[in-house]
């Protein structure tokens, strides 16, 4: 069903005025000549058939063109997905790979954004229309009438949620409807069979950071070791700073190499900074998505704790506590206990002071 009226008549405009113009013929010029025997020869053995062939092949080319002109320019307004009822729903994918730049300097939102606007003008005034998306920013979508829509598709936005899922609003507006689902595919969600995908994908350049953790080394639990793996999205081998930064210390950098579509994994060795967050950023020329070039972590502060041990003797249980990464055992008997000693916390064992020391 078409949307509207107005492209068909474009479309029925233009060929009129192609095949009008192709009907006129221009008056005929008179000419003096000194002699027509020339001409009367030329027009006995003119002829006819092949020269008005020409004509109808001339005139059907230049239908074709004009055409097609046409309809590329109003074809998104000339088969806009409108239910013969009038109703529209329409899904948003708002996960944040919309950011992603495209050729053009937009984003595949504002892509995605512009299609969901034409859909709703094309389908008239007299439609009703649901907005909805897959990060659930919009809590109870409800049919609307197109000012409204528009009104709502403006107030939505792009949003880092891991629980996109297609909204069950089909199972609740009734089976005389028209759905289509706005995505650039690339996350995980699955409209029904049902509902019409438009895609606003385009290829881009993009690397970012996958995953970013940090651990202590087994064999030195006071060391600690960075893992950053960088995933390399476009159709090219790509050349990418890696940089780790915290407190205490300068950042360190690193430069790397990252194969057409692959990933790579680096080792960082960030014992050198203080405890408290760290920063991995990875930075790439003309990266067309920006909210994935940085990570964060936690590097765990590496001050010792003293621990006394108030004790007749228990060799297992000094043992076990100095196995314990960054803890110093402080031991002592019973009769050298004294509640303001240099530690950070007592273990009691076989004997309860007479009265609860104010550390833990």
């Amino acid at each position: 069903m078409f949307a509207s009226a107005a492209p068909i008549v474009l479309v029925i405009a233009v060929a009129a005025a192609v095949v009008t113009l192709y009907l006129m013929r221009p008056s005929p010029r008179r000419l003096s000549v000194s002699s027509t025997l020339i001409w009367r020869r030329v027009l006995r053995s003119r002829r006819r058939t092949p020269d008005r062939l020409r004509w109808w092949l001339s005139l059907l080319l230049a239908l074709l063109i004009a055409v097609a002109i046409s309809v590329s320019l109003s074809w998104r307004h000339l088969f806009a997905p409108v239910a013969s009822s009038g109703r529209l729903v329409l899904v948003l994918d708002n996960s944040i790979t919309l950011s992603t730049l495209t050729s053009d300097g937009r984003t595949r939102w504002e892509h995605a954004l512009e299609r969901a606007r034409e859909l709703i003008r094309a389908g008239g005034e007299g439609g009703r229309y649901m907005v909805a998306d897959t990060g659930r920013e919009i809590a109870s979508p409800r049919f609307e009438e197109a000012d409204a829509a528009l009104a709502t598709l403006q107030r939505l936005r792009v949003q880092a949620s891991r629980a996109e899922m297609f909204p069950g609003v089909l199972e609740t507006s009734g089976s005389d409807l028209h759905a289509v689902f706005i995505t650039d595919g690339v996350g995980p969600v699955t409209p029904p069979p049902e509902v019409e995908t438009v895609s606003v994908f385009q290829p881009a350049e993009n690397a970012g950071i996958t995953a970013f953790e940090v651990r202590a080394l087994p064999a030195d639990p006071r060391r600690y070791q960075a893992y950053v793996e960088i995933t390399n999205a476009s159709r090219r081998a790509r050349e990418a700073d890696l940089s780790i930064s915290g407190a205490g210390h300068l950042s360190i950098t690193r430069r790397i190499t990252i194969a057409a579509e692959g990933r790579v994994g680096e080792v960082f060795d960030v014992s050198i900074f203080a405890g408290g967050p760290l920063r991995a950023t990875v930075s790439m020329g003309a990266d067309a998505l920006a909210v994935d070039d940085t990570a964060f972590s936690y590097l765990p502060h590496r001050r010792v704790l003293k621990v006394g041990v108030v004790s007749p003797g228990n060799v297992v249980l000094e043992r076990a506590l100095r196995l314990l990464p960054r803890v110093e055992v402080v031991s002592m008997p019973p009769s050298r206990y004294r509640e303001g000693a240099d530690v950070d916390a007592w273990v009691f064992d076989r004997y309860a002071p007479r009265r609860a020391p104010a550390l833990p």
